[in-house]
């Protein structure tokens, strides 16, 4: 059973050394994008969002439809920025893009200024 990685994705320990990892700046071995896992569970990094299908019977027993599919692909995505659950709305909405290193919402390209309680 076939899965292929959508971005990078951090190996484990165990995983170091085996063909077709990357090294990156920051030390640590990196499952690239596009890099095919074969092993009997991947069908759970398609089921996380993580992954998509590189062959029927991952596609089969992920059991998911393709719009089930891209819908775990943005959870990842949120999940993976850091979002919080109570701003996936607004992420999505391009209110914001995350947060900065105090927690402040960065802005997104459809950002709109909150008004004070007073009509200021």
């Amino acid at each position: 059973m076939k899965a292929k990685y959508l971005n990078d994705v951090e190996a484990a320990p165990r995983a170091i050394g085996w063909p077709g990892l990357i090294k990156k700046d920051d030390g640590k071995w990196y499952f690239p994008a596009g890099y095919i896992t074969d092993l009997p569970d991947c069908y759970r990094l398609v089921q996380m969002g993580v992954a998509e299908p590189a062959d029927e019977e991952c596609t089969l027993r992920a059991c998911m439809t393709s719009a089930e599919m891209k819908a775990a692909q943005r959870q990842q995505d949120m999940v993976g920025k850091g979002i919080h659950p109570d701003d996936y709305q607004r992420y999505l909405d391009g209110e914001i893009i995350g947060y900065d290193e105090d927690g402040n919402d960065l802005p997104g390209p459809n950002w709109q200024e909150e008004e004070d309680d007073d009509g200021e």
